[in-house]
């Protein structure tokens, strides 16, 4: 996030992007989830990479199949 808006460093968006990729693609990274929705916003805009819709399609699917293992999760337990 620092690199993407200058927070004590220069403004570098496609260096901001490939840290956000590969936050991702780490499948340990607790913050994976959080660079999921970056990498929306950076596809849906085209900040530090090309606007690619049908990434932000793909990306938000997952975001919702998410959510609905975690409903799912939850109605076991109430």
């Amino acid at each position: 996030k620092h690199r993407e808006f200058g927070y004590g460093t220069s403004i570098d968006e496609k260096k901001a992007f490939e840290y956000y990729l590969q936050v991702y693609n780490d499948s340990n990274s607790n913050y994976r989830e959080n660079a999921r929705n970056h990498l929306m916003y950076c596809y849906y805009y085209g900040i530090g990479t090309d606007k690619d819709d049908s990434k932000v399609l793909q990306l938000y699917k997952l975001n919702l199949d998410k959510k609905k293992k975690i409903g799912q999760n939850s109605k076991i337990l109430v």
